[in-house]
């Protein structure tokens, strides 16, 4: 492992940690892992165009996708 793959890494680790922090005043039912697997998909996911969550419950998945939305400049999240 080269310096350069440990500090790749660390970053994922500290920006998690950030989101985890900031988001964690917002209630819902998702765990940590899927809701950094949500903002990842949201931000490097192949598809283009709008994000549409249906069925949320207190706005936590939906927030994690707005992070990722915003973070590739992609199109606004709705929320149903």
């Amino acid at each position: 492992m080269n310096f350069k793959s440990v500090f790749s890494r660390l970053q994922a680790v500290v920006e998690f940690t950030n989101l985890q922090h900031k988001l964690g005043p917002v209630e819902g039912f998702l765990l940590d892992p899927e809701a950094y697997a949500l903002m990842l998909l949201a931000a490097e996911g192949s598809g283009t165009g709008e994000i549409v969550e249906i069925g949320s419950f207190m706005g936590l998945s939906t927030c994690w996708l707005a992070v990722g939305s915003a973070k590739a400049g992609r199109e606004t999240v709705h929320a149903i």
